[in-house]
């Protein structure tokens, strides 16, 4: 007979368990208590922690989730699965647990300012916005609060209220190294300017979190490098690049080049030449998308500034709907059997396409993104280019290249806090960099559709002939506030927020060269 003493006792003992460090043993007895207590909430508590302590991060993920389901008004749940799927990249369901913790609870300042980092993240700038005003409004004393609306004027463009944000919050808190990154990027110091100083006696210091050494380490590379003392610059890169690694390493986050090799490799198995030749219909809709894929910082950010200046075009930014719906159409594919060699004659095959594509554009218009022309701008969707194919037969797909070195030493100095752990290695960039030559020379083999190609050193060379071009290419008609894109007030939420608000420039196309000597393992990627 199943009593509350019983499961006392199972809790005790899982407890003690947990405590003599025998935590999996500690999480057999909390599945086991569970099984015959399903409705009871302290199992599930103990073995989310339990499941945290072992790094099981997606055991702990469906206990909170398991539990957020039976409590749905407890927003400390919430805001632990919230934090959980932020740290494992799961932007948009972050999104919506830092949602349900900031409705339950919003008096607690970190609800908001999770769910304004999540916002920003998953593209929902106007609720971003609302959750700095109540961060302003309601915790003003908070330096994270700060953070955030710098965060929100920097990706408008607007740099003198950025920094100023960013200098508020470190009157707060002057060990914010989040705001201290963000300072140097906008307007770095000189390497003897006190602030300089501070911060590189802070980096040298001992017990300093791999967080913070990587946000300083970065800060001091962006400071060096713009005073061209190079040899500085690059052992600060290369600090912070190792700290972001351990950073991620702690969360479960690695970069496995057999694993990505295996997913490439099943991927080109997935999508075979003959399997692109028969794509649904296009949408009746009279909407057309702009898929703008490549290495990331190869020009991406610029060249969907440079198509939502159009007036028939609305920029979407680094859209994650077409991953989810790989996702989905994945699993789809799982359950009803299908293997291998995706067959698009295959009646249930074109079902499940059906399917996926009406799930990308409930999502699209859940962002509002409605126009003639509407662009997806997340690089990485070059590795699902034969889905995308086979969805939107009439999408344009604007395939963006640069240099390979230039593109991979711009990835090793970028701060982007959690992401693909292939940026922080200059051995990984090599590999990953093989791959996507692997995949895209496979998707350019397919003659249709036309697949667009901007090379960033032509762009910013010859750039009223590369972008006419690239504006007759994606089917439109040639307007001026093409050429004007970087006065374009659009939010844009990459690394490159800054550069589209300028015109164009070439110094960032021979950047790389000034490190070249530490760049070795790169040189075989030389065209």
């Amino acid at each position: 007979m199943v009593t509350a003493d019983n499961l006392d006792a199972a809790m005790r003992r899982a407890y003690e368990l947990h405590q003599a460090g025998r935590s999996q043993e500690a999480a057999g007895c909390l599945v086991a208590a569970i099984k015959l207590h399903p409705a009871a909430f302290a199992p599930y508590r103990l073995l989310a922690d339990v499941q945290c302590s072992l790094g099981n991060l997606a055991a702990e993920t469906a206990v909170l989730e398991e539990l957020a389901s039976l409590e749905p008004l407890n927003a400390e749940t919430w805001r632990r699965l919230a934090s959980l799927h932020a740290e494992r990249g799961r932007a948009e369901d972050a999104y919506r647990a830092y949602l349900q913790a900031s409705r339950l609870m919003p008096n607690e300042g970190a609800h908001w300012e999770g769910l304004g980092a999540a916002a920003l993240s998953t593209q929902r700038f106007s609720r971003a916005e609302e959750a700095r005003d109540q961060l302003l409004e309601r915790f003003p004393g908070r330096a994270a609060s700060r953070v955030l609306a710098g965060h929100i004027e920097k990706a408008l463009g607007n740099e003198q209220p950025a920094c100023a944000a960013y200098k508020a919050a470190l009157a707060l808190d002057p060990r914010s190294s989040e705001a201290i990154y963000n300072t140097a990027d906008l307007n770095p110091p000189a390497p003897d300017d006190p602030l300089t100083m501070q911060w590189q006696n802070r980096a040298a210091g001992k017990g300093l979190d791999n967080a913070d050494s990587a946000n300083l380490n970065f800060a001091l590379g962006r400071i060096y490098e713009g005073a061209e003392l190079y040899d500085t610059a690059f052992a600060h890169y290369d600090k912070a690049n190792q700290a972001m690694l351990r950073v991620m390493d702690a969360k479960g986050i690695r970069y496995r080049p057999a694993d990505f090799e295996m997913r490439v490799a099943r991927t080109l198995a997935t999508y075979p030449s003959n399997a692109l030749r028969q794509p649904l219909e296009p949408l009746p809709l009279g909407l057309r998308l702009i898929f703008i894929v490549g290495m990331p910082r190869s020009g991406t950010s610029m060249v969907e500034q440079v198509l939502a200046s159009h007036p028939r075009v609305a920029g979407g930014g680094e859209l994650t709907i077409a991953a989810d719906c790989e996702s989905f159409h994945e699993q789809r594919r799982k359950e009803c059997g299908l293997h291998g060699a995706l067959n698009p004659e295959n009646e249930r095959e074109r079902s499940l396409l059906a399917e996926a594509r009406e799930r990308y554009i409930d999502k699209l218009f859940e962002r509002n993104l409605d126009a003639d022309f509407v662009t997806d701008k997340l690089p990485e969707n070059f590795a699902r280019l034969g889905l995308l194919r086979l969805l939107f037969p009439d999408a344009v797909i604007v395939h963006c290249r640069r240099h390979p070195i230039a593109t991979c030493w711009s990835l090793f100095t970028a701060n982007f806090a959690l992401h693909d752990p292939y940026y922080n290695s200059l051995e990984h960039l090599l590999h990953y960099y093989r791959c996507y030559e692997r995949l895209m020379s496979h998707w350019r083999s397919i003659p249709a559709p036309p697949m667009p190609e901007m090379h960033y050193e032509k762009l910013v060379s010859n750039p009223e002939i590369e972008i006419r071009r690239l504006i007759a290419e994606a089917g439109l008609d040639w307007n001026d506030r093409c050429m004007a894109f970087h006065e374009n007030r659009r939010p844009v939420l990459t690394a490159s927020c800054a550069q589209v608000r300028e015109p164009i420039y070439s110094t960032s196309i021979d950047r790389w060269r000034h490190y070249e000597s530490r760049l070795e393992v790169l040189k075989e990627l030389c065209p």
